[in-house]
């Protein structure tokens, strides 16, 4: 579970006044509910990929399970345990 925490780290640092629990925090819709705002949304993406050594395809970034810090943590486990590191770019 150490991804995960780095993932609440990452999005934690973004927006130091969320005060929500871990736990609630990784099922909200961050977007939806005003956690993060679009530049937020940015650093968080740059902060991930840099974190993981990865990048985040569109269809990725695009998906429903990137609406959640759960789903977020879900790709990013998908790509530690296949390896892939490069999403597709078309």
């Amino acid at each position: 579970m150490k991804n995960v925490s780095q993932v609440i780290r990452i999005i934690r640092e973004i927006n130091p006044q969320i005060s929500m629990s871990d736990e609630n925090l990784l099922k909200a819709e961050y977007l939806d509910i005003g956690l993060i705002d679009s530049l937020q949304l940015i650093k968080m993406v740059v902060s991930l990929e840099k974190e993981f050594d990865m990048r985040f395809s569109h269809e990725e970034l695009e998906s429903k399970d990137f609406r959640t810090l759960k789903g977020v943590y879900s790709i990013i486990e998908k790509r530690m345990k296949t390896g892939k590191r490069e999403g597709k770019t078309a």
